[in-house]
């Protein structure tokens, strides 16, 4: 529920105020709603579906197209008083309909909460949230919503239907596709969003609170007229079933409901989602804007004792009789489809004697119940006919509707074609049997139209004049087969076939064949580039560059090289360099190096080892591998064999330097090292 002005509220149940009823056209132009005009509304029926709004202007040539088009109203109700304004704006619903009535002066709009456009290639295998969020991502609504407090059905996922998609050609199929397939219902709220229920979960169900019609209030009591269709949560022939009164009754073609669990079996459940066979009211009044279709509450002429799920209509009409009414019920399982336009039309025609707009006689006249109770059902299997005049086999003159019919042809009709009797007889004359086959090779052969024959294999091969022997065949050394290489080919021993372009092959030395190949005197493949196409492993010589490499699955990688030295007794910064060549890019692999720092030897007074490169200004550099001497044991050799923290000079690729400098006043410094490195070229 809404909570709204009190000033608004208070002024609704009172019937003061003057009534606001405004029609805003708008269309989507590919990203956002663009208003085209707002109208005084004369006649109005809302239902959570659907509208029907009447206005005095010719909409014809605002409108120019239905299907497939973006044009959609909402409606704005409320009360102008005191002179202040009071309103509420509706979803946006699809314009569907238009006709325009010189006679009557105006137009007449009936708009839907989804439009008249297709929906493509919605895939099935998925949850039911990502079912719908697809579905919308279509229809130009940014509006649906999903309140996983109320719902445990939102992310059930049919393991029945991998791969299945669907396409609609009117997006308002989905309306019916939802309840039927999807065991679903689709609540418009006031506040722009557009919410999904599932029929049988419903974990939690909390409150949208507690609910009091307002003082002139007329009450009808009733009970419904038809059970919904219930659901199985085995297959069709076990006795699990989701029925009113404990009823076993299997339910055909369950969907996606068959890889759910029982949602009665969750502890949050609640059985709201159950038919409830009690009595069920229903109220007119005028109309309490804090009413949401699909609302959860508890009524005061229930005794606060009942959760039920809430449907409202209204009806709202301008001039010398003027009307404004709220239809409100209580429902005891969510709705299917519903049309009560035989009460619509008999009460926007009769006049009110109420300065509220409720008629005297709503609902006590035969036309109000008479046609909600008649016109207001669920679909169900047992509403669709039969014509059992001859049934008298597996059926019978009691299986006159679809309902009934299944269930006994569950009960009796031969699912397994194994299952029939007579099935050895010569029954389909159309066919030929295995049994014309005497001995093998047999073969059927035509011996006019529609009629074979079984001939033996001699028999075929006279037929077909073939000789009993290849061998016998006449010129088999001719060269007549052009497409084959000839053995003639062969000059010498080693001789190779190599392609010279598409569709030719011509003969190759073994000089020819390693030129090709570009393996060296010494068998070694070699060249000043790499070949294409390398296995991991392969090895080669480049003669450009004048190394060996080998390919690691990703690059061509030398083999190591060393920049090595030492000093002994150093007592001074020093160091050492090797210029690096740069048409390649080389690699720090490995450090060993061996300190061995006199005393004193301590947090103040130690040496500093850096390995680093850098370029050829010596002005940037990238380090490898750095350490201080500082926790070292004096006048004791340290060994170090580590990986370098950083392998890749980068750009800074001139100089590979090693240099040992101390802080403070350290005794004599021994190294010997060893950098090992790799190259790696393309």
């Amino acid at each position: 529920m809404l909570d709204l002005d009190t000033v608004l509220i208070s002024n609704l149940e009172a019937g003061t105020g003057t009534p606001i009823f405004r029609m805003k056209l708008v269309r989507w132009n590919g990203s956002a709603w663009v208003l085209l005009g707002t109208y005084e509304v004369t006649k109005a029926y809302l239902s959570r579906m659907k509208y029907d709004i009447f206005v005095q202007e010719d909409l014809l040539s605002v409108v120019t197209a239905i299907v497939n088009s973006n044009y959609a109203i909402e409606i704005e109700r409320g009360l102008t008083v005191a002179g202040t304004d009071y309103s509420i704006v509706s979803n946006f619903y699809y314009i569907v309909d238009i006709t325009y009535s010189e006679k009557d002066g105006g137009s007449h709009v009936v708009a839907e909460l989804l439009p008249s456009m297709s929906i493509s290639n919605i895939a099935l295998d998925q949850s039911n949230r990502a079912v719908y969020n697809a579905i919308f991502s279509q229809v130009n609504s940014a509006y649906l919503g999903w309140d996983d407090t109320r719902d445990i059905w939102y992310d059930w996922v049919p393991p029945e239907e991998t791969g299945a998609t669907f396409s609609l050609v009117d997006a308002r199929q989905i309306i019916s596709i939802s309840y039927q397939h999807f065991f679903s219902y689709i609540f418009p709220r006031w506040y722009k969003s557009i919410l999904i229920y599932g029929v049988a979960s419903n974990a939690s169900n909390p409150l949208d609170g507690q609910y009091t019609p307002f003082t002139h209030a007329r009450y009808t009591k009733f009970l419904w007229p038809d059970k919904p269709i219930n659901l199985s949560w085995d297959d069709e022939t076990t006795t699990q079933t989701y029925e009113p009164d404990g009823q076993n009754a299997a339910y055909h073609s369950i969907g996606r409901i068959a890889a759910a669990d029982d949602p009665s079996d969750d502890p949050r459940f609640q059985d709201w989602g159950r038919v409830f066979n009690g009595v069920c009211y229903q109220f007119v009044q005028r109309p309490d804007l804090n009413l949401e279709q699909g609302d959860l509450v508890e009524l005061s002429i229930d005794g606060f004792t009942e959760t039920r799920c809430l449907e409202q209509f209204e009806f709202f009409k301008r001039g010398g009789s003027p009307a404004w009414v709220q239809v409100v019920r209580q429902l005891p399982f969510h709705p299917h489809l519903a049309y009560i336009e035989d009460w619509i039309d008999w009460y926007l025609t009769t006049p009110s004697s109420e300065g509220g707009g409720v008629p005297d006689d709503a609902f006590n006249s035969s036309p109000a119940r008479s046609n909600i109770a008649a016109n207001y059902r669920n679909p169900s299997a047992r509403d669709v006919e039969v014509n059992a005049e001859y049934f008298g086999n597996v059926l019978n003159l009691d299986d006159s509707n679809v309902e009934n019919a299944l269930r006994s042809l569950d009960q009796a009709i031969i699912t397994d074609h194994g299952g029939l009797g007579g099935l050895t007889d010569d029954d389909h004359t159309q066919y030929i049997r295995h049994a014309l086959a005497t001995a093998v090779s047999d073969f059927l052969v035509a011996s006019g139209a529609g009629a074979y024959v079984k001939k033996t294999l001699a028999e075929v091969k006279t037929l077909l004049s073939l000789p009993e022997d290849h061998g016998t065949l006449g010129g088999l050394g001719d060269d007549d087969h052009t497409q084959y290489i000839k053995h003639a080919l062969a000059t010498a021993v080693s001789d190779f076939l190599v392609a010279s372009g598409s569709g030719a092959f011509v003969k190759k030395t073994l000089a020819e064949t390693k030129t090709i190949l570009g393996i060296t005197a010494g068998g070694l493949l070699s060249g000043s580039s790499f070949p294409g196409s390398p296995a991991s492993g392969d090895t080669f010589y480049r003669t450009d560059l004048g190394m060996l490499f080998y390919y690691t699955g990703s690059e061509w990688r030398s083999q190591e090289f060393q920049f090595n030295g030492g000093t002994i007794y150093s007592s001074t910064t020093s160091g050492d360099v090797q210029a690096m060549r740069t048409d390649m890019s080389y690699y720090i692999s490995k450090v060993i190096l061996r300190t061995h720092p006199a005393s004193p030897n301590n947090s103040t007074n130690y040496w500093t080892v850096k390995i680093y490169s850098n370029n050829l200004q010596m002005s940037a550099e990238t380090v490898h591998y750095t350490f201080n001497t500082k926790l070292e044991t004096d006048d004791v050799f340290t060994s170090r064999e580590v990986a370098p923290t950083t392998a890749s000079p980068g750009a800074n690729d001139s100089h590979l330097w090693i240099v040992w400098s101390k802080t403070g006043s350290p005794g004599v410094f021994h190294i010997s090292f060893d950098i090992y490195y790799y190259w790696v070229a393309s």
